[in-house]
């Protein structure tokens, strides 16, 4: 849903847009529930916009009545006696650590403004409270550059803080390096936009505002490697190709271009990182759909099902991260410089988050090849598992897994023991790769089936997939292409469908095309064969006799596209493959937006 907006230029409109973000900090809605208690989601209201207002306070110019309500719901978290005081973090409450962490920014960068605004019985509390995040023991991954962050600002504002426990976290931290530029978040090893959200942006602040508590010599370098594959993954519209967790942050997977522009730590040009920035606020500054509160958990629209178990009413405002740059005063270069795109690579072989990144005018994607979401991500085989994510076209997140409309089955091969009608995709990697060529990996069925997938980039609008399928059991397989939200069989038709092949269009308000397509290797052209021989695999796919499949269109549910509300449709290739080998091929075909003449 797109509305009449004001564009997005200069930092009053910045501020602008800010006022109808920040919710009030007293009237926390109670609408949805988390893993966490309530006290911890109400603390989480106040504390995630903060990221904003103490990028205010630094910059030393803004308006009294924008902060003063934040300020002064901090002066009553303080008063431990109190009835609005924070809670203290503990191992059960341990997610208020990472709520204390913007509390670590606020001192790094306003220690004065912050400060100066609190009684000396406030201030010693600040210190003690923060300082109860020492004692707790976290989980493997970003949590830890959470209380590093805590600890670097009470250091730099010269306050008491744990020394020892700092270099500890700074060492865990180190371990979770997993080379070209990328961390590993949490096991099993997740790299998505948790990277650039919790690990670069706060190691940037660090290295630039901490860097006696917080050498960290290897960081530049290493977030300059990480933007050179991060750049892949922002289109030139400004959208962030969603993968992994953590999406309904949405206008947050800015942040890291947001912290670059902050610390001038960046190896693009400063007008690249400001294009990269503010053309993905403005994305979404068009398309959030108006709510009864300022951010609410979804996507594209409101939506729970969408959302980890771990989101609340409040988590959401974490994507104000990507407004520190309002730290940045109006006289700063960064809010003069002239925007400029950057350049991005046709297609760009990422083997730390183990994707081959795909770029062109009118969307990105993402061919994945070796994450998995595991047993601990609730929607996994959505956010990790499909074969390719598009940062124009989404993906849908199943409803059940009985019935193929009720099963995602965008955008991956769905798997059923023959006459169950119960599906399962790509949910466990036992091995993955990319090449400048294609991406390849090897998953499985259970015990009853093993694939092993090429995934072959063509262009923008056009990839190869081909699977080689050793079943013990005769298997009903159906294979997505991309979601095409908004299409109506009752007032809309396939564009082209034939033996083997189906291509949906439809029109969208604005007057630009959009198609999704899959064809079958028996009704191909030339491109599945071509495609093969340039990626270099003809040898291995020499004498393979290819089976049949019959084209389909697949209706998903309304409110499981992570887009649009509306239903979608999915075009398929189906069909029922005894126990043996098995040798599937197609290609698929994505045009969003284009002129639709």
């Amino acid at each position: 849903m797109t509305r009449r907006h004001r564009d997005l230029s200069t930092r009053d409109d910045l501020i602008a847009w800010l006022r109808g973000l920040l919710p009030d900090p007293y009237a926390y809605p109670a609408t949805s529930g988390s893993t966490y208690d309530e006290d911890v989601r109400r603390f989480e209201w106040v504390a995630r916009p903060l990221w904003a207002v103490f990028s205010l306070l630094a910059s030393g110019e803004y308006d009294e009545e924008l902060v003063e309500p934040y300020v002064r719901r901090v002066k009553d978290g303080l008063d431990p006696e109190g009835p609005l005081a924070f809670p203290e973090p503990t191992l059960p409450r341990r997610q208020i650590i990472v709520e204390m962490e913007v509390f670590g920014y606020g001192l790094l960068v306003c220690p004065e403004g912050l400060l100066s605004r609190l009684t000396p019985a406030e201030r010693d509390r600040l210190v003690t409270w923060l300082n109860l995040a020492n004692g707790v023991d976290l989980p493997w991954g970003g949590w830890f550059c959470s209380r590093a962050l805590v600890n670097a600002g009470l250091a730099a504002a010269g306050l008491p803080y744990d020394a020892e426990r700092l270099a500890l976290d700074l060492r865990s931290i180190e371990s979770m390096y997993a080379g070209d530029g990328w961390y590993e978040n949490g096991r099993p090893f997740q790299r998505d936009h948790y990277i650039g959200l919790s690990f670069h942006f706060v190691l940037l602040l660090l290295r630039r505002f901490a860097p006696e508590a917080c050498p960290l010599p290897d960081e530049e370098a290493r977030a300059a490697a990480f933007e050179r594959d991060y750049v892949s993954w922002f289109d030139q519209q400004g959208r962030s190709v969603p993968f992994g967790r953590g999406i309904f942050y949405r206008f947050g997977h800015g942040c890291f271009w947001a912290a670059e522009a902050l610390t001038g730590m960046h190896s693009l040009d400063l007008g690249e990182v400001k294009r990269l920035l503010m053309q993905h606020l403005r994305w979404w500054h068009a398309h959030l759909v108006p709510t009864s509160g300022p951010l609410a958990p979804g996507y594209g629209y409101p939506n729970l099902s969408l959302v980890e178990n771990y989101c609340s009413p409040a988590s959401p405002a974490r994507a104000l991260r990507s407004l520190v740059v309002l730290a940045l005063p109006a006289s700063d270069e960064f809010w003069s410089i002239a925007e400029r795109e950057p350049v991005r690579e046709p297609v760009r072989a990422e083997p730390g988050p183990g994707v081959l990144a795909v770029s062109g005018p009118h969307h990105s994607y993402l061919l994945s090849a070796t994450q998995f979401g595991g047993p601990t991500v609730s929607g996994g085989m959505s956010r990790y598992g499909k074969l390719c994510y598009s940062s124009a076209f989404g993906w849908n997140i199943s409803r059940d897994v009985c019935g193929l409309s009720y099963f995602a089955v965008d955008s991956c091969l769905a798997l059923s023991i023959a006459g169950l009608d119960q599906y399962v995709s790509r949910d466990r990697v036992d091995m993955g790769e990319v090449r400048e060529g294609f991406a390849h990996t090897l998953w499985r069925y259970a015990s009853i089936a093993q694939v092993e997938t090429w995934l072959i980039p063509v262009n923008e609008s056009t990839h190869v997939r081909i699977h080689h399928v050793e079943s013990s059991s005769s298997l009903d397989v159906c294979e997505g292409a991309f979601p095409l939200f908004g299409w109506n069989p009752k007032e809309d038709v396939p564009e082209e469908e034939r033996d083997g092949a189906v291509l949906l269009s439809r029109v969208s308000e604005a007057g630009r095309l959009w198609r999704s397509g899959i064809v079958d290797a028996r009704a191909c052209d030339d491109t599945l064969e071509r495609s093969v021989e340039e990626a270099g695999l003809a040898d291995i796919m020499h004498g393979v006799l290819w089976s049949d499949r019959d084209a389909d269109v697949v209706l998903q549910d309304p409110n499981t596209n992570i887009y649009s509300c509306e239903r979608s449709a999915v075009p398929v290739l189906r069909a029922r493959i005894t126990a043996g080998t098995t040798w599937l091929a197609c290609v698929v075909c994505g045009e969003p937006g284009y002129p639709a003449k």
